[in-house]
């Protein structure tokens, strides 16, 4: 039997579940955890996603 890995984007949810797993073993529970998991991927990937479509309609200043 071949494994083919699991090919997830951007790493949505086995990112959220390794940090939550990662604070629990710190002493954090799972309620407070997992939360913190989400709300550090919203504003590390999202909000430099949400900057780089913002920045496609901003005008480009020329020099002339």
């Amino acid at each position: 039997m071949k494994l083919h890995p699991l090919n997830v984007p951007g790493g949505v949810g086995v990112n959220e579940a390794a940090t939550t797993l990662l604070l629990q073993r710190f002493g954090v529970p799972v309620e407070i955890g997992l939360p913190i998991a989400i709300l550090r991927r919203i504003f590390t990937i999202w909000s430099i996603t949400a900057f780089a479509g913002i920045s496609n309609f901003l005008p480009i200043s020329s020099s002339e």
